[in-house]
């Protein structure tokens, strides 16, 4: 039957580990390492062999780096916290983790573009279509955006975890003060989704009141007055 979509697409959507131009099918992860993954046969048949462990791991760590080059995929995805690489301060271990996610973020992000963006655009024009309640639709431009705001969002709060240590010292909480660190503890909580008044509370409103008079005001009760107009009781009358 003829193609029934109004733009001439084709009628479903799909993404591959690694896009091949001009062909429908891409390449996999498993098929992109194919000549480097190892049989389970068993590679040698004698009794006694000799200790080769050290050669076994330095072929094993080659074609580990071999892996990682091919899929964009590094190991530091999965290191030890104790590897020497990254035995450094937690902020640059998060900066590694976050430059190695990077290959695995672009294969999500093709979903964003690839599939749900091209499946959202065919819904909108089969609405154009078939909807003969829909009155007055301007022209849209379907743009799927979900993985870019998750990643904008998880760098917004990793430099917040940052400036949190940063300012972790005498210096500036001397100039912060603890009413500017309370507000920067509870943008940090309210970032992950937190209960902020149960973690941070808000101090009691006496202590705002307080640090909020100006300094020369006479705080002295103001007498009350009599029927005849003087000062009852309290103060003297040039108080008053």
């Amino acid at each position: 039957m003829p193609n029934p979509d109004p733009m001439g697409l084709k009628p479903f959507s799909k993404v591959s580990f690694e896009e091949i131009p001009g062909v429908f099918w891409g390449t996999g992860l498993c098929e992109m390492i194919e000549d480097m993954q190892m049989s389970g046969a068993q590679a040698l048949r004698f009794y006694s062999p000799p200790m080769v462990v050290d050669k076994l791991m330095a072929v094993y760590e080659f074609f580990l780096k071999r892996a990682e080059e091919q899929t964009g995929i590094p190991t530091y995805t999965g290191v030890n916290m104790t590897d020497a690489a990254t035995s450094g301060t937690a902020s640059g271990f998060s900066m590694l983790i976050s430059q190695a996610a990077r290959g695995i973020k672009n294969v999500v992000k093709n979903i964003d573009s690839k599939v749900i963006a091209t499946s959202v655009e065919r819904q909108y024009y089969f609405n154009l279509d078939y909807d003969k309640g829909i009155d007055d639709v301007p022209d849209l431009r379907i743009i799927a955006k979900g993985t870019s705001s998750l990643i904008a969002k998880e760098q917004q709060a990793i430099r917040r975890s940052e400036f949190l240590r940063a300012t972790n010292n005498p210096v500036d909480a001397e100039i912060m003060g603890t009413e500017g660190r309370r507000q920067l503890l509870r943008e940090a909580a309210r970032a992950l989704e937190l209960d902020v008044n149960k973690i941070v509370p808000e101090p009691p409103a006496s202590v705002h009141n307080s640090a909020n008079a100006p300094a020369n005001v006479d705080t002295q009760p103001v007498p009350t007055m009599n029927d005849a107009g003087d000062a009852a009781v309290g103060g003297d009358f040039k108080v008053f």
